[in-house]
């Protein structure tokens, strides 16, 4: 594209992870000022947020000129620093990885997302990972030697042919409405492979568990200077994940309840 677009053209990427400056590290050094993140979310024509992310040399003019275009298109705009999953997916990572870890500690996936909607979210985080799909990072886990069906309960749900909505089995068992129904055989599952860890944690303990560790990463995106604002933060979380709107995104809430 660097070598067929005209020399003033803009070239922006809608990845949500791959770095920003190796993306325009292989282009003519003319043209990387003009390069930058447009993070779009799914589904991109229903979804309002537009995850706008700067690169080391993306100029104030490129960036001025994004952040109006996504407005115009009728998107809610923040833009963001380049780090590894930017805003919104960095966060959401501490979200999922907490989801596994209170399963670790003896919750069942219909108690974690029980403690997810209760909150306020639309789907439980072990539905949405049923929706996206269990098995997606399959080859990056095997080629890094981590796919271990023994002791990771998502990895042994794909060698029992359970990989999401897709098999109409993962996390829950599925009919044709996509219901999530909690399945007597991974809860055998899950037992088998942490005894004695079972009924562990209450409601409250999982709610906690699930979004402390998100709002913290949020502060240390703040704190890195990879979000402009506490309200980007939320408007990212509200238009592009689905909080609450209730709690008013994950800054916000966490103003409302403290330090503490």
């Amino acid at each position: 594209l660097d070598s067929v677009c005209k020399p003033d053209a803009f070239l922006c990427t809608n990845t949500s992870a791959l770095d920003i400056d190796a993306i325009a590290s292989v282009c003519k050094s003319a043209r990387r000022p003009q390069i930058m993140g447009t993070h779009f979310f799914s589904p991109a024509n229903v979804m309002k947020l537009l995850e706008n992310v700067r690169g080391k040399e993306t100029s104030d003019h490129t960036i001025a000129t994004m952040m109006k275009w996504g407005t115009d298109i009728g998107k809610w705009c923040i833009l963001a620093g380049n780090c590894q999953g930017f805003v919104g997916n960095r966060m959401v990572a501490l979200y999922s990885g907490a989801a596994r870890g209170a399963i670790a500690q003896g919750a069942l996936p219909e108690e974690v997302d029980q403690a997810a909607r209760n909150f306020g979210m639309r789907m439980g985080p072990m539905a949405m990972a049923d929706l996206v799909g269990l098995d997606l990072g399959i080859q990056a886990w095997k080629k890094a030697g981590t796919y271990n069906p023994s002791k990771v309960p998502t990895h042994a749900l794909i060698e029992m042919g359970r990989k999401g909505q897709k098999s109409n089995a993962g996390w829950f068992d599925y009919k044709d409405n996509r219901t999530p129904i909690p399945s007597k055989k991974v809860t055998a599952m899950l037992r088998n492979m942490f005894p004695s860890k079972g009924g562990q944690l209450t409601q409250e303990e999982i709610t906690l568990s699930l979004f402390m560790p998100m709002i913290n990463e949020g502060f240390k995106i703040l704190e890195e200077g990879m979000a402009q604002k506490p309200s980007d933060i939320d408007v990212c979380y509200v238009y592009g994940y689905n909080f609450p709107k209730v709690r008013g995104g994950p800054m916000f809430y966490a103003d409302a309840i403290g330090l503490p």
